[in-house]
């Protein structure tokens, strides 16, 4: 099989088989058993509108209207095709609040629109995977150490390392999209993303950006095996700062401003790593995460790693609302970066960016957890208690 990308549509072109081919797995109804050649057509999904400009947004803003004054006059005829909704998806695998009432139709309609571009973004990743995943088995059950899966590359004769990646994921994650980079930082530098977070690249989860797939179990089903395998520092003070920060609980926006501050790009592979796991991924004194074996020096992380001071609450009084986003994309990329592992130069970009400090509590949260610590697109979340000398 074979699928062209373009970013973040795919071209509708014909797919040719001979022999069985199970689509089932796929999110197709039907095993095709036939020998004879068949095709199909996988649908092009929406461009993604960048709205760099207060002007654009404007612009942008009002064809919406004018589009949905136009819809009204047509509502009386059912319509087959739904829209796709910018809320987010949960997917079983996916933490959720509880439902406390039924869903509307219009809600069904986008969750069911947002099922089928994640169908068709997971049916992509299993014809043409990211050249970023890496096949590696990871027990759920024991802690196995990795298999190598790279050749050695010896940089002295007392230097027994392998590295962690293959060659080809390697070069993969050491390469970055600079478009993206230099997008994210325009709307950041410009309070446009402080204004309007929806304009940032990973808000919408039910359409996730292309540098996030790998991050999605929805797309790579047991992606996070990997993940959760290397949680050697998440339970240190920058680790529970991660959970928090991806949990309706949230975190002072200091806490946050620490959290980027703590991160190191190496010069081997190119990724970046919390100090934590910027020190483990070296090995021997080379990064152990290419192929090249690098040589590259260790840090202090005791003179480095700043105080985190973490929510307090008034009165003692506690959100009533529960959960965490840690298993979806941003906190899973999130983890990573805590690790051996570490994450390419623009997954950080858009992970370190993808924050919402609530005004109403004074917390920051990922996207994911700050819509859902909303009740009815309200903050019903108690609030950060002022800190010593803070201004009241």
């Amino acid at each position: 099989m074979a699928f062209l990308t373009t970013g973040m549509r795919y071209r509708a072109l014909s797919v040719t088989s001979k022999g069985p081919v199970d689509l089932a797995a796929s999110g197709f109804s039907a095993v095709w058993g036939k020998t004879s050649p068949f095709f199909f057509l996988v649908k092009p999904l929406k461009e993604r509108n960048v709205l760099v400009t207060w002007e654009d947004r404007e612009r942008y803003r009002r064809d919406q209207h004018d589009d949905s004054d136009e819809e009204d006059e047509d509502r009386s005829q059912p319509s087959s095709q739904s829209s796709t909704s910018s809320a987010l998806y949960s997917s079983p695998s996916y933490t959720s609040s509880t439902v406390t009432s039924p869903p509307s139709s219009q809600s069904m309609s986008s969750m069911s629109s947002s099922s089928s571009i994640i169908s068709q973004l997971r049916v992509a990743a299993m014809a043409v995977p990211s050249q970023r995943y890496a096949r590696q088995n990871y027990s759920t059950g024991g802690r196995l150490a990795p298999v190598p899966i790279g050749q050695a590359t010896s940089v002295a004769n007392t230097i027994h390392v392998k590295s962690f990646f293959r060659d080809a994921v390697a070069v993969a994650r050491k390469i970055s999209d600079v478009g993206l980079m230099d997008y994210i930082e325009a709307i950041h530098a410009s309070d446009i993303l402080e204004e309007d977070p929806t304009s940032h690249p990973a808000w919408d989860m039910s359409n996730p950006h292309s540098v996030l797939h790998v991050y999605d179990s929805r797309i790579y089903p047991g992606c996070l095996n990997r993940t959760y395998y290397f949680l050697d520092f998440l339970y240190k003070p920058l680790g529970q700062v991660i959970r928090e920060l991806n949990n309706v609980l949230g975190v002072p926006y200091t806490d946050y401003a620490n959290l980027v501050r703590c991160t190191r790009l190496c010069e081997g592979c190119n990724n970046h790593f919390s100090f934590y796991g910027y020190n483990d991924h070296i090995k021997e004194g080379v990064c152990s995460n290419h192929p090249d074996l690098k040589q590259v020096k260790k840090i202090d992380i005791d003179t480095l790693i700043p105080e985190f001071r973490f929510r307090s609450f008034w009165n003692d009084k506690r959100p009533k609302k529960v959960g965490e986003t840690i298993d979806q994309p941003i906190g899973a990329a999130m983890m990573e970066w805590n690790s051996r592992i570490g994450v390419p130069a623009d997954v950080w970009s858009v992970i370190s960016t993808a924050i919402v400090h609530c005004t109403d509590c004074d917390l920051t949260r990922s996207f994911p957890a700050h819509l859902l610590h909303l009740t009815n697109n309200s903050c019903t979340n108690p609030g950060q208690e002022p800190f010593p000398n803070s201004p009241q």
